[in-house]
């Protein structure tokens, strides 16, 4: 949002009566723009039963033929199973808006981080795999400041990785049950955690 790109309101009031993403910024004669501020406002048209993630971005960094990270497109390289160009083979960041909401609807942590497309094969299956990454560049914020795992000691994370299921992309769950096994075997060995979410890109489910 500019002076020049978005809709002026006086009142500050607006009304919500579907899934919209906005992006807020003050203005005053005078003064520096404030930051810009992202809310995910989720219709709950069904229900859900998990936290929510929402990821909001310029959809040139998504969707762009040249630019964006989840597309084949021209600028890509081949390789994971795939002979022609993707894009989401590169290693590229895009700057997007990070929101996390509890299951209860409390949100928990809305920032500015990197997103950068993971995983092997399984880049081409959708929904495609990809992790959000802390920087001190946005505006010092260099880590998540909420505890997303109950059963992990860890109050900060630097990157969180939402996978599609890897190798078990029909039900999902195979990696997160064996490391739920390795746990609590009573074994002196770490595992990972997971968190199963309902996840939006640009407020589409």
């Amino acid at each position: 949002p500019t002076e020049k790109n978005g809709t002026v309101s006086t009142s500050g009031q607006f009304i919500v009566n579907m899934t919209r993403i906005f992006r807020f910024r003050l203005f005053k004669e005078g003064y520096i723009p404030s930051r810009v501020v992202t809310r995910s406002y989720i219709y709950t048209d069904r229900e859900y039963n998990l936290p929510i993630v929402s990821v909001v971005t310029d959809p040139v960094n998504i969707y762009s033929d040249s630019l964006g990270i989840m597309v084949e497109g021209v600028n890509g390289r081949p390789g994971n199973g795939m002979e022609t160009p993707c894009n989401w083979n590169m290693e590229w960041d895009r700057p997007v808006n990070f929101e996390y909401f509890t299951q209860d609807g409390k949100a928990t942590i809305n920032q500015e981080v990197n997103m950068e497309m993971c995983g092997g094969w399984s880049r081409m299956w959708l929904p495609h795999s990809f992790k959000v990454k802390t920087n001190k560049i946005f505006e010092g914020e260099n880590y998540f400041p909420y505890q997303i795992f109950p059963n992990k000691a860890y109050l900060k994370h630097k990157t969180l990785q939402l996978r599609n299921g890897g190798n078990d992309n029909g039900s999902r769950i195979k990696d997160a049950a064996l490391q739920t096994i390795v746990l609590s075997s009573g074994l002196e060995v770490d595992g990972q955690e997971c968190q199963p979410v309902a996840h939006f890109i640009n407020g589409e489910y």
